[in-house]
């Protein structure tokens, strides 16, 4: 059966200012290309147990992108929070309201290791051609944060202990990218309270790595800068990235942040909210997303070039992000072009390898060309290949591990992206 399903999105929490309101567009990118220029007074600065020969990476584009003025703000703003200060700060009048606005987006995006910062709620006015500014914070106090910091770390350290000394960036960045998956799930209440412009009192947290690595809930913002944190901490740069993105069964667009990674030298679209699939039901004839219980972790957005994130991902700066060399797909094996006997065979030990270690029954392919007639020779209802590689893989175990009369499939023409969800034997 073919069937498509409905997309758990997410939305980037949206600025909201007290005292003189600035309705001023966030959308600008400050830097070029994907740097991994690191500033050394500003970053993580509590202990962390990495696997032997690993270095921390903090890279701070955005504020690489500032004037020397706006720099100078930032690292006023940078220290007031990193001691949680409550006073009222003066950036005088060397910054007009929108440089000041281009600070604070600069700040917000550079700076996961500050999850302790309640973004958008600061309160921030201008009196005469002077700039003035409170911040706000998830813990009220040095004690509680201190306490939260500690929660952090063990987080980190938890997640790091999953990477070997041996393991290459690549394989680094995928085990952390499904480490966070199968911590966090998807805050949707929270998402929906910015889409219709709700309050988000209770909430705020989910938008911070605090929300996806403690509390294991966040919106994209939180997946994103968590994601900062855990490869940062493992040595791979990675900076955050925001802008539109696009439902493709329904057009709907809304506000959305992703990462930007850097492998072997080259800069690839990371996308960890649209790859954490949650869990799916079927309803009306259709495989929907539901968001709850246990997760299927997608691949469709690792390591992605900015072309092939455009088709669904609007409104940001092209990253020079061109290389296919460390996309998931290829460097997996996953590329189809033609279903031949090696490319079936291939498909057959995968899904073997899958059976054998009981993991989710999701197998993704790319076929960058001809996707609908590879598709259809997948799941042709006589001698459709799927079925003949659920059998042989089965074979292989020497038990029936997978339903081989059935599975849920479907592709997008789009991305060329062919989703396959094998059923286990005992599934009703």
């Amino acid at each position: 059966m073919i069937a498509k399903r409905e997309k758990g999105h997410c939305a980037l929490f949206l600025f909201v200012k007290k005292g003189l309101l600035l309705a001023a567009a966030l959308g600008i990118l400050l830097c070029s290309g994907c740097g991994n220029s690191s500033v050394s007074s500003l970053q993580w600065r509590f202990p962390l147990h990495l696997p032997a020969g690993s270095e921390p990476v903090w890279t701070k584009p955005y504020y690489e992108g500032l004037n020397d003025k706006q720099k100078e703000a930032y690292r006023e703003i940078y220290q007031l929070s990193d001691r949680l200060g409550t006073e009222t700060i003066s950036l005088g009048n060397k910054l007009s309201a929108g440089e000041v606005l281009e600070v604070l987006e600069a700040y917000y995006k550079d700076t996961p290791e500050h999850f302790w910062i309640v973004e958008g709620m600061e309160t921030f006015w201008m009196e005469g051609d002077n700039a003035f500014l409170e911040l706000r914070y998830l813990f009220a106090d040095e004690a509680s944060r201190s306490r939260a910091v500690d929660q952090m770390e063990a987080v980190l350290d938890r997640a790091l202990a999953s990477l070997r000394s041996n393991m290459d960036d690549f394989t680094k960045e995928l085990t952390l990218h499904d480490w966070l998956i199968k911590q966090c799930v998807y805050d949707r209440a929270a998402y929906e309270a910015v889409l219709e412009e709700r309050p988000i009192q209770g909430m705020e947290a989910s938008f911070s790595a605090w929300g996806a690595l403690v509390e294991g809930k966040a919106a994209c913002a939180g997946y994103a800068r968590a994601m900062q944190l855990l490869l940062g901490a493992a040595g791979i740069p990675c900076s955050y990235l925001s802008g539109t993105g696009i439902d493709p069964d329904t057009g709907r667009s809304f506000t959305h942040a992703w990462n930007v990674v850097t492998i072997e030298g080259k800069s690839y679209h990371l996308d960890s909210t649209w790859n954490d699939q949650g869990t799916w039901l079927v309803q009306d004839g259709q495989y929907r997303f539901s968001g709850e219980g246990e997760h299927y972790i997608s691949h469709r957005y690792f390591n992605q070039t900015d072309r092939q994130m455009a088709l669904d991902h609007q409104d940001f700066a092209f990253q020079g992000c061109n290389s296919t060399d460390a996309n998931y797909f290829v460097r997996q094996g996953l590329v189809v072009s033609r279903l031949d006997e090696a490319e079936q065979a291939a498909l057959v030990e995968r899904l073997t390898r899958i059976g054998m270690e009981q993991e989710q029954p999701l197998l993704e392919l790319w076929a960058p060309k001809e996707v609908q007639t590879l598709f259809d020779k997948l799941v042709h209802p006589e001698d459709g290949m799927l079925y003949q590689c659920l059998k042989a893989a089965n074979q292989q175990m020497r038990k029936k591990v997978f339903q081989e009369g059935q599975a849920v499939a479907w592709y997008q023409e789009e991305s060329g992206i062919i989703t396959i969800r094998a059923l286990y034997e005992e599934e009703e």
